[in-house]
C-alpha cells in the first residue's frame, strides 16, 4: 500500500485517499475522471442493433444503408479435438479435415525429464518416466500416464467435436458480433440492425482540451469519461509502480546482530555500494532477495508470486488471493497468463 501511495503522490494528484477497507485497498483520486462531456451538433446516419449497439455511422443515409446491405451471416464453425482423458482446451481447427490430420499427428513418447506442460495443454505434468501424448507439430503435451498402454489408449480415444460459431461480417460496419451458436440467432441479430438518423453527438474532452471520442448518447459518453479515469488509475498502480508480492521469509531489525553484515540484493541509492536494482523487474523474479524496508528493517523475501502488471481492474484483493492460490497449486492452464486469469 505504501508503494502505491508513493506513486500516487508522485503523480501529483491532490489529496489522494488510500486506505485498507476489509480485504480491499481503496484508492480514491479527486478528479480522476477529469474532463467533460460536450454536446455537439452533427448529422449522421448510424447502424443501430439490438440494445442500441452502434455498428458504425455515415454522413449520408444512403451510405449507411449500403453498409447494412453488405452485412452477411458467416459460418465460422470450428472443429476441435475432444477427449475424456486428455486436456485439449481450445485445440481447434478451421476444418474437420485439419482436425483429423492433427489427431493422426499425435504421438506417445516417454518423458525422461518430467513433463511441465506446454502451450495448448493443461495438466501435462508429472515425474520423469511417464508416457505423454504429444502434438506432433508443436510438441505440446496433452496428458501423461504411468504406462505406455494407457497413453496410447488415451491417444486413440481422441475425437473431433464441432464447435458451431456464426458471425456477422461486412466491410462497411464495425464491431460486428460473433460467437452465435446457430445461424438463426445470427440472422436475428442482423435483422435487428436498422439505419437511424442523429443530429447530436456527445464528445468526451480531456482537461487538456483533447477529444477522446464521441458517442450517440450522453449516458455512453459519461461512461467513457469514467472509464478513461479508471484506465489512468490502473496504468498508474499496475504499470508504473513496482508492485510485487513476495513471501516474507525473515526480517532483520536495526538492533539485530546480523543486521549490519547482511548485504542487500540491490537498492536505488547512488550513495551506497549496493548494486542498483535492474530496470527489468523480471530479472529478480525467480530469486530470493534482501531489500531495505521503509521502516529501516531488512527484509528477506522469496520469489515473486504476483506482479503489478497482473492488475487488470480495480477490484477486491480476493481476486489476487484467488490467483495466488491457483499459481501455487499449478491450476492455471498452460498458455494462459496470470493476467488473463485476472480478467475473469
Amino acid at each position: 500500500m505504501e508503494n502505491i501511495r508513493n506513486r500516487v503522490d508522485a503523480f501529483g494528484v491532490g489529496e489522494p485517499q488510500i486506505f485498507v477497507s476489509g480485504q480491499n485497498i481503496e484508492v480514491q483520486l479527486p478528479g480522476l475522471a477529469k474532463g467533460s462531456v460536450e454536446q455537439r451538433a452533427k448529422n449522421q446516419s448510424c447502424l443501430i442493433g439490438a440494445d442500441d449497439v452502434n455498428y458504425g455511422c455515415r454522413e449520408q443515409a444512403s451510405s449507411a444503408q449500403t453498409a447494412l446491405d453488405g452485412i452477411t451471416v458467416s459460418d465460422r464453425s470450428l472443429s476441435c479435438l475432444a477427449s475424456e482423458e486428455l486436456t485439449l482446451e481450445n485445440v481447434c481447427f478451421a476444418s474437420e479435415k485439419d482436425a483429423k490430420a492433427a489427431i493422426k499427428g499425435l504421438s506417445v513418447a516417454q518423458d525422461t525429464a518430467g513433463a511441465t506442460g506446454a502451450t495448448g495443454a493443461t495438466g501435462a505434468s508429472g515425474p520423469a518416466g511417464q508416457w505423454c501424448v504429444n502434438d506432433g507439430g508443436t510438441g505440446a503435451s496433452y496428458g501423461c500416464f504411468d504406462t505406455e498402454d494407457k497413453a496410447n489408449a488415451a491417444k486413440d480415444g481422441v475425437t473431433v467435436a464441432e464447435d458451431p460459431q456464426f458471425c456477422l461480417t461486412g466491410s462497411g460496419a464495425t464491431n460486428l458480433p460473433c460467437g452465435f451458436t446457430d445461424e438463426q440467432s445470427a440472422q436475428a441479430a442482423l435483422d435487428a440492425i436498422t439505419v437511424k438518423s442523429f443530429d447530436t453527438q456527445y464528445c468526451v474532452v480531456s482537461s487538456a482540451d483533447i477529444n477522446l471520442g464521441c458517442s450517440l448518447t450522453q449516458v455512453e459518453a459519461e461512461r467513457k469519461l469514467q472509464d478513461t479515469g479508471q484506465s489512468r488509475l490502473l496504468d498508474l498502480i499496475g504499470t508504473t509502480a513496482r508492485l510485487e508480492e513476495r513471501e516474507v521469509l525473515e526480517i532483520l531489525q536495526p538492533g539485530d546482530p546480523a543486521f549490519a553484515s547482511q548485504a542487500l540484493t540491490c537498492d536505488s541509492d547512488p550513495q551506497t555500494d549496493t548494486p542498483d536494482c535492474p530496470a527489468d523487474q523480471q530479472a529478480l523474479a525467480d530469486q530470493d532477495v534482501w531489500f531495505m524496508g521503509q521502516d529501516g528493517a531488512k527484509y528477506h523475501m522469496g520469489k515473486v508470486l504476483v506482479t503489478g502488471d497482473m492488475i487488470k481492474k480495480a477490484t477486491s484483493l480476493d481476486e489476487i488471493t484467488r490467483l495466488e492460490s491457483m499459481l501455487r497449486e499449478g491450476r492455471l492452464p498452460a498458455g494462459v497468463s496470470a493476467g488473463d486469469a485476472m480478467e475473469e
